[in-house]
């Protein structure tokens, strides 16, 4: 080294290997997106107080559906989404102890 020139420290030899750098950064994605992309809340919600209204969200392939829950225990169903999401809306309908939906409302046509 010529005069005036520092010796730049060497970095340890972990870090001069890129390659674990980026396989780490890309198993760190891959956990969150998995954590992130499972069906439910990350985090559990209490249940809401009596008489309040709750709406749930459904997805039914091209969009959602919504289950409106009021106080006076009927039940709104807006856009229950194509017929072949038909099935999963009424096992979604059941686990959430719905027996019967008192209104429907088509925003718009599916089929």
């Amino acid at each position: 080294m010529g005069p005036g020139r520092r010796a730049m420290p060497r970095r340890p030899r972990f870090f001069r290997r890129r390659g674990w750098l980026w396989l780490l950064l890309l198993v760190g994605a891959i956990t969150l997106i998995r954590r992130w992309g499972q069906r439910g809340p990350i985090l559990p919600l209490p249940p809401p107080p009596r008489g309040w209204m709750t709406a749930i969200f459904l997805d039914v392939g091209q969009g959602d559906a919504a289950l409106v829950a009021l106080p006076s225990g009927k039940h709104l169903l807006i856009d229950g989404g194509p017929r072949e999401a038909g099935e999963r809306v009424v096992q979604a309908l059941r686990r959430q102890g719905v027996r019967q939906v008192d209104l429907v409302i088509a925003s718009h046509p599916h089929e």
